[in-house]
């Protein structure tokens, strides 16, 4: 007999399941069999279980809540907002609270970090967020690229892939008969980890191919002089003939740039599709990261960290399990109009 109230972790622990599947079964959410849900039911009885969720916080050490970090200046990127709307829906499914912590670049500030566990989004190098938040104890997920300092002090990645597709768009490049192909990409005071992967990744395919790189770069939002600039440069490099865009939503608007000052059009890849921006646009390819998805995925890789740490030490001494995990977010396709998606990362 359990001497306090019962959590869903007892359940869990009682039935050998994680706390995830004891939540979806209980409140009518996620894929459970009937026969999980009947077993769950049981047990909460059996036990004396009560839910009473706001009780729960009261009376435990737990918080009943994610967070979620955003890279700086992301909030009105569609991805951004695509990948929250995944995270949320994934927290609601298991009835948990979801704090959106936001970060200004210019005027950083300490933050309380109350929750069972943080997502950070697009981390920056030597980012400065992990290092604070690791120090909490509570279970991190990197979503994105990790620098190797970084790998020790969070319990999980899940990356977007951009290391693994970028050599693939580059070849499609090719095979539509691009032979010099430019970068645009951000500054250095902009770029999370994955985007100094993806100009490592260029500059080494164009030196296997003995092409002069081209390394145009730019803010995270950059204005309607920056553009024109980039058009200019890429006029002065006649043998220019494709373009590598790196941050959503630049590469319609520079497309149609060119294409107004020098009368053609050239082919256009864009790392993050952006459908809204990129109507209409002759000779654009673009990679479809389903952020929507990728934002549920995530979110369950951390609350599956939450559950096993839970399980395994009871939940309530706050101790953290060791290891590290990267995972890959293979639901990625290349769109190209008129032709059918090509998954660009298959599963193994």
């Amino acid at each position: 007999m359990i001497g306090r109230p019962v959590t869903i972790v007892d359940i869990a622990r009682e039935l050998g399941i994680s706390k995830t599947t004891v939540s979806s079964a209980l409140h009518g959410n996620g894929r459970v069999s009937e026969a999980t849900r009947e077993q769950v039911s049981e047990a909460a009885e059996r036990l004396g279980y009560v839910s009473n969720q706001a009780a729960q916080r009261l009376r435990g050490s737990k918080s009943q809540s994610i967070g979620l970090h955003l890279f700086p200046n992301s909030h009105a990127r569609n991805f951004y907002m695509q990948f929250v709307f995944g995270v949320m829906e994934h927290a609601a499914d298991l009835s948990l609270d979801l704090t959106v912590l936001t970060e200004n670049r210019w005027h950083p500030r300490r933050r309380s970090l109350w929750a069972d566990g943080i997502l950070v989004l697009d981390p920056a190098p030597n980012d400065p967020f992990i290092a604070e938040s690791a120090k909490a104890g509570v279970p991190l997920v990197a979503v994105g690229a990790l620098s190797p300092e970084q790998r020790g002090l969070v319990r999980g990645q899940y990356s977007g892939g951009q290391d693994l597709f970028t050599g693939p768009v580059l070849d499609q490049l090719r095979a539509e008969g691009v032979r010099r192909p430019a970068i645009v990409t951000l500054s250095k005071e902009f770029a999370p980890l994955w985007a100094k992967e993806v100009l490592d990744i260029y500059l080494a395919k164009m030196q296997s191919l003995g092409v002069h790189p081209l390394v145009l770069q730019t803010s995270f939002w950059p204005s309607a002089d920056e553009l024109d600039q980039m058009v200019e440069q890429l006029g002065v490099h006649a043998d220019v003939d494709g373009l590598l865009v790196v941050q959503q939503g630049v590469a319609g608007p520079l497309a149609r740039r060119y294409q107004q000052r020098y009368g053609h059009s050239l082919w256009v890849a864009a790392l993050a599709a952006d459908p809204v921006t990129e109507q209409g646009v002759d000779r654009l390819m673009s990679v479809e990261l389903n952020a929507q998805s990728f934002g549920r995925k995530a979110a369950k890789m951390l609350t599956d960290f939450i559950d096993s740490e839970e399980v395994a030490h009871g939940g309530s001494d706050g101790a953290t399990a060791t290891g590290f995990e990267a995972r890959v977010n293979h639901e990625i396709s290349l769109l190209v109009p008129g032709r059918a998606p090509q998954l660009l990362l298959p599963e193994v």
